[in-house]
């Protein structure tokens, strides 16, 4: 996330030490840097999260130079809440993230979405729920009264796909604290396992029935082991990740970060720091039919939420 600042720093996850501290701009005055804000969500480890967005943000501050731009930093926020009000308030300008929190945030701050990331190479990303084959499970109708692993409160591939799709069908939804939970015969329980290999470990154990994961994930699972999955469904397809920016971005701005990031990958070192940046392909515009699934993504947002 990227974002120029308008207040005085407050406590928050930021550079380690010594870049502990971020700037804010604070107004034009010719005697005030003129700080641009990358922004991104990490509770559990924002000083790595950090390391990872220096070269992106370091990259970015030399080619904005002659854009009025001084210094491009890097906040981290621990959730979407807290991202959302740095947008809206200005503290953070850009943020580059799945689908769904993107759409989270978007709702707190207004935010504006205006590129598209090829994360891991991709533009387009989806999910797969699968069981294993010795547990007999053929249909999504097998699944009441069961619990199905899904990745954390935040996936949109590992969770709000999956979830949102069962939900449109008509499947009750409820989540549980363990494997061991009694679920109701008319409902299915999900479980949170924080992570792919989780979810499709507790599968092979047998602790769970089903379980929810990225087509990119399943596609990197061995042979051997995608030989003893069922696939149940795949979901509709989203956006890889998205880059917003602040509600109250200068245009000219908006449109000069644009241009930098839908270029990187003409430029050798542009190219590179791609690559390093989660194997990052390019940015590009959002083409129609990735803005029609944001559209539908936010209709199965509202599964969720009335679950």
């Amino acid at each position: 996330m990227l974002g120029l600042a308008c207040a005085a720093a407050e406590p928050s996850f930021q550079r380690s030490l010594p870049e502990l501290t971020t700037a804010f701009a604070t107004d034009a005055s010719p005697n005030k840097d003129r700080i641009l804000t990358l922004g991104d969500i990490d509770a559990d480890d924002p000083g790595g999260r950090i390391e990872r967005l220096r070269p992106l943000a370091d990259y970015m501050q030399e080619k904005l130079s002659n854009s009025g731009v001084d210094e491009v930093d890097i906040l981290i926020a621990q959730n979407t809440e807290d991202m959302g009000h740095y947008l809206s308030s200005g503290k953070v300008d850009i943020y580059i993230d799945s689908p769904f929190p993107t759409l989270r945030v978007q709702e707190i701050s207004d935010s504006q979405v205006i590129l598209r990331r090829w994360k891991g190479g991709d533009p387009t990303y989806w999910s797969f729920i699968f069981a294993n084959k010795s547990s007999g499970i053929t249909n999504l109708k097998d699944l009441p009264g069961r619990i199905i692993a899904v990745e954390d409160p935040y996936s949109t591939s590992g969770f709000l796909l999956p979830m949102a799709t069962l939900g449109q069908q008509g499947f009750s939804l409820q989540e549980v604290s363990s494997d061991l939970q009694d679920v109701e015969p008319d409902e299915i329980g999900y479980l949170f396992t924080t992570n792919e290999r989780n979810s499709v470990s507790m599968l092979l154990q047998g602790r769970v029935a089903a379980a929810a994961i990225s087509n990119q994930d399943y596609y990197a699972l061995s042979d051997e082991i995608k030989q003893e999955l069922v696939t149940l469904i795949s979901t509709t397809a989203v956006p890889r990740q998205l880059v917003s920016v602040q509600p109250n971005i200068d245009p000219h701005l908006m449109y000069n970060i644009s241009e930098i990031l839908t270029a990187m990958d003409e430029d050798e070192l542009g190219a590179q720091i791609l690559f390093d940046f989660k194997e990052t392909r390019r940015f590009d515009a959002l083409p129609p039919e990735s803005e029609q699934a944001l559209e539908d993504l936010k209709l199965l947002m509202k599964t969720i939420s009335a679950d």
